[in-house]
């Protein structure tokens, strides 16, 4: 149960089933038994929560304020009141004061820009609680703190939230009450301060206080570095879609290392991707693997060849065929087309 003016978490391990559980509540799923009750307000209406998915989806090509504003635009007659829409998106900004540019096409916004899109898609609808499915998953320490003071601002305005997450961390933090899932049931839930540690021990069992093995004092040799690998040279790229640009980039992957590329927000790290996706193209400098010199326009079929490979941080969007079975997206990559090489 969440009731208004508080932050219910609901956690578990993955495929405990929480995702699955927010299916349900949006109706994309049917449930094999069981009721769920849906309160009434002092009307007699029933309190229909928004859902705020884990990967919200906006038509890219159209600004931000019109995707938020679909299905319940305000009207002037049998006209779309466009001044009164963007007012009223402008208020809900400024009241949790969210981050957004609402001008802004929908498909510039980076990861934590459309979270806080589709955060604000479900206030707009006036909602008395809000359902969110690990809202901050793959987001920057900043990014991940401007969405949980946004959710402090929902709680003291007087709004129930529930917030599925398996960050312990990050729950025990914000919410009121937890609640773990595990095996298809729940346990009963927790009220007040509670540590990731307690959650950790109802999740998997055991004893949770062991502690793992640090770095060893006498630190083995560093490997040997291969000529292999990929290398930045004062490259600057340029992406067409965004009007957006990129460097100049200096940096070394080499074969045999962990190599981690991070950044503030904003810092371009989604334009690399789209570089390396072959959606963006080098303008200058140069990127190497091993000693060859790749196109200053990508084809991901070069990395491979030369023995890289790249993993898209969106999985829905540029990973896979959603539509498709596992065996046919996991086929794609070696399928040729004997007209055309490849």
């Amino acid at each position: 149960m969440c009731i208004r003016d508080r932050i219910c978490g609901l956690v578990g391990e993955n495929g405990a089933g929480k995702s699955t559980f927010m299916r349900i509540l949006a109706g994309i799923e049917e449930a094999d038994g069981g009721t769920i009750t849906v309160a009434t307000d002092s009307l007699n209406r029933p309190v229909v929560p928004a859902i705020v998915p884990q990967y919200p989806r906006l038509a890219g090509s159209i600004p931000v304020w019109q995707n938020l504003l679909l299905g319940v635009e305000p009207r002037h007659g049998v006209l779309i009141d466009r001044n009164r829409g963007r007012q009223i998106l402008l208020e809900t900004v400024r009241r949790y004061a969210i981050d957004l540019d609402i001008d802004k096409r929908a498909g510039a916004l980076n990861g934590t820009e459309l979270r806080l899109a589709a955060l604000m898609a479900a206030l707009v609808r006036d909602p008395r609680l809000i359902i969110l499915d690990e809202p901050t998953v793959g987001l920057a320490e900043t990014d991940r703190e401007a969405i949980l003071n946004t959710l402090d601002s929902l709680r003291r305005d007087g709004l129930g939230v529930l917030y599925i997450s398996h960050d312990l961390g990050e729950v025990c933090r914000i919410a009121d009450d937890v609640t773990v899932i595990g095996g298809g049931t729940t346990r009963k839930p927790l009220h007040g301060a509670v540590t990731p540690e307690v959650l950790a021990e109802m999740m998997f069992g055991g004893d949770t206080g062991t502690e793992r093995p640090g770095p060893a004092e006498d630190h083995a040799a560093a490997p040997v570095q291969s000529e292999r690998g990929l290398r930045f040279e004062d490259t600057h790229i340029y992406d067409r879609l965004s009007d957006r640009s990129l460097g100049p980039l200096s940096f070394s992957a080499p074969a045999g290392n962990i190599t981690a590329l991070t950044g503030i927000r904003e810092s371009g790290l989604d334009l690399l991707e789209r570089y390396l996706s072959g959606e963006a193209r080098v303008i200058d400098g140069a990127l190497r693997v091993g000693e060859r010199r790749i196109s200053s326009h990508i084809e991901p079929a070069d990395l491979r060849r030369e023995g890289a490979v790249y993993i898209p941080s969106d999985r829905f969007d540029s990973a896979a065929a959603m539509d498709g079975s596992v065996e046919e997206n996991l086929s794609l990559i070696h399928i040729s087309e004997p007209t055309r090489p490849y």
